[in-house]
């Protein structure tokens, strides 16, 4: 899909839902169990999906985003793994902090998995996208060998990484309607999106009461308060094995730094392009997306036996 990205893209539907289809609706109408879990000094919001006992499948969401950006994919995982989807402290529905630290967020991470039961049919698979695999990282370079895997979803990783332009100067606008908010929300980084039930759902979840209006959900001086990884040293740091995921049209994967990558990082393994997909992939293309993770999270979960009896032969001999 070609072209200049809508600066507004849900202007045009006045605050009414866009039509969706059958699969997206059926997944949307399927409660997630909600959680809340005291951790780092503040309360973090989980959604989880499927039985305990199932595979632990942990989704992580990226910047300025929430939880229910996974729904309606981790809806249809839920007859396969136990899913869970935390937001991450300053955004969603959890609390905000004074200082955020991708470190602290690696822990809030596990802390989510934990409280979901994630980890009761043995070692659970973490996926993130974008934001989240900074925390992401940090936690396979602590806590890895807990993990069958990680799943990297469309995310720079190189030295000197340039930050994508993702707005980083935000207010705390109180908006008079949910209306008036839809109608002004843009995706960034700015890309076009056929699918706009799915930014619709993303962006009417993102909004709460606030002053007699809306605002959105997230901490506004979350990024200049935040202490970030070098992700370039964390990825050649992971105790477990990662694969990843990447758009097509992605400003943050580029397919030419996909060997440097896994000349650095011996923990990656297979590495999959969404077609027709830029950086937000699970909007462009959300079964596709689904179809990857499960896949990719059924082929760690069949060798974690292996990998945890290579790590502990290593740690043996060391």
């Amino acid at each position: 899909m070609s072209g200049s990205a809508p600066e507004r893209p849900l202007q045009r539907y006045a605050g009414a839902l866009p039509p969706a289809p059958d699969w997206f609706n059926d997944a949307v109408a399927t409660p997630p169990e909600r959680l809340s879990v005291f951790h780092g000094g503040c309360e973090i919001e989980v959604l989880a999906w499927g039985r305990r006992g199932l595979p632990g499948l942990l989704l992580l969401h990226g910047n300025r985003a929430h939880a229910q950006w996974w729904t309606p994919i981790a809806a249809q995982l839920s007859d396969r793994f136990r899913v869970a989807a935390p937001s991450w402290p300053g955004m969603g529905g959890s609390g905000w902090r004074q200082i955020y630290r991708e470190v602290d967020f690696a822990q809030d991470a596990l802390a989510a998995a934990e409280a979901a039961d994630l980890f009761a049919e043995g070692p659970p698979v973490f996926a993130a996208h974008s934001f989240g695999c900074g925390p992401l990282l940090a936690g396979l370079s602590d806590y890895g060998d807990r993990l069958a895997g990680g799943i990297i979803i469309d995310t720079l990783i190189e030295p000197d990484a340039a930050i994508p332009d993702i707005g980083q100067q935000a207010s705390h606008r109180v908006y008079p309607s949910m209306q008036d908010a839809l109608s002004r929300f843009r995706l960034a980084p700015a890309q076009t999106c056929r699918n706009d039930y799915y930014v619709d759902w993303v962006a009417r979840n993102a909004l709460r009461a606030e002053d007699g209006g809306v605002v959105w959900s997230f901490d506004p001086q979350l990024w200049e308060r935040l202490e970030r990884i070098d992700k370039w040293k964390a990825v050649a740091l992971s105790r477990c094995p990662l694969v990843m995921i990447y758009g097509e049209r992605s400003v943050a994967v580029r397919e030419n730094d996909i060997a440097g990558l896994r000349a650095h990082a011996p923990a990656l393994g297979e590495v999959e392009k969404i077609t027709d997909a830029a950086h937000h992939l699970m909007l462009d293309q959300p079964l596709a997306t689904r179809n990857a993770i499960a896949r990719l999270a059924t082929r760690l979960l069949a060798t974690r036996g292996q990998h945890a009896r290579l790590a502990g032969s290593k740690a043996t001999s060391s």
